[in-house]
């Protein structure tokens, strides 16, 4: 009974996913016509050159090539109109191409280029975010030290904008002061110097708290976690996914509850209790089912798991 049970799920959530898949393509296709007629039909520049950088964004994950022509289009026509905020825009696009298509050279000097435009258009939140971008380009090129000196120096600079009397300035600086924590901590994880990376985590919450950035503990927490997994300690491991679903059962917050879940489940498995890893990985999909039905890759995430 427990068998065909099973199977019975399978299938159905093989037919979802399929299902789920043909109409994303379909959607996304049709996204992706529109914008280029628009770019042929748009008389103004500006237009233009938002146009090409939505459409850079839209085939980062389909067409890297493609996709950084489209923001080199956006560039040149904002050169063209010599403008300093398009130009800084452009030049944000084309770095993170380049880095998500994993060109780092080339994204380190278009994200230094947007940082100065940033600057010089008066936007020192998104000036103060290009050394994170350039700090992971550094990293995934395994130059960790000068990763994390930039991240420290786009940590100075957030930390400057504290004090703005703007509060969505200051409250955009206090994000970005956790991101830079965050990244380091990504990177040193990375490169496998894990007790280095959790220095970045105790950090990390140190400042999380002192902001009042709630919120983001669950996330926080799971890094503990998952980082603790990694190195074999497994009651830590449990003891920060405990806090982390706590927080999200608090706040119904599905999609933590699904990939703590799933954590859990990955330790049992290390540890060889196999029944009450799929017991948890079954738990998981039936939040996805009911309330994320959307997320494919974590259905395929959680299938291949149970699998």
């Amino acid at each position: 009974m427990t068998r065909s049970r099973f199977l019975g799920n399978r299938v159905f959530v093989f037919l979802h996913l399929y299902m789920l898949c043909a109409s994303h393509v379909v959607a996304q296709n049709s996204t992706l016509d529109s914008l280029n007629r628009l770019v042929s039909l748009a008389k103004q520049d500006t237009h233009r050159i938002s146009l090409c950088i939505s459409l850079s964004k839209a085939y980062r994950g389909i067409d890297g090539q493609r996709a950084i022509e489209y923001a080199t289009s956006a560039l040149d026509l904002a050169k063209e109109l010599n403008s300093i905020r398009w130009i800084a825009l452009s030049e944000h696009r084309l770095g993170t191409t380049y880095r998500l298509t994993r060109g780092f050279e080339n994204s380190i000097t278009h994200l230094h280029n947007a940082e100065i435009a940033y600057r010089r258009s008066g936007d020192l939140i998104h000036a103060a975010e290009m050394p994170i971008d350039v700090g992971l380009c550094l990293a995934s090129l395994g130059n960790i030290e000068p990763a994390l000196d930039t991240m420290t120096y786009s940590r100075r600079l957030y930390t400057q904008l504290l004090s703005s009397p703007d509060s969505a300035t200051r409250h955009a600086a206090k994000v970005g002061v956790t991101w830079s924590y965050y990244f380091a901590f990504s990177s040193l994880h990375q490169a496998n110097q894990l007790r280095r990376a959790l220095e970045y985590l105790t950090k990390l919450e140190t400042v999380t708290l002192e902001f009042g950035l709630i919120g983001e503990l669950p996330n926080l927490y799971n890094s503990f976690g998952a980082t603790y997994t990694e190195m074999g300690e497994y009651e830590k491991a449990i003891q920060y996914y405990t806090k982390a679903m706590k927080l999200a059962e608090e706040n119904s917050r599905w999609d933590d509850q699904q990939r703590l879940l799933h954590n859990f489940s990955d330790i049992h498995f290390r540890q060889g209790d196999y029944s009450k890893a799929q017991e948890l990985l079954q738990k998981a999909m039936t939040i996805l089912l009911a309330h994320l039905p959307e997320r494919l890759d974590y259905l395929a995430a959680l299938y291949t798991s149970i699998a």
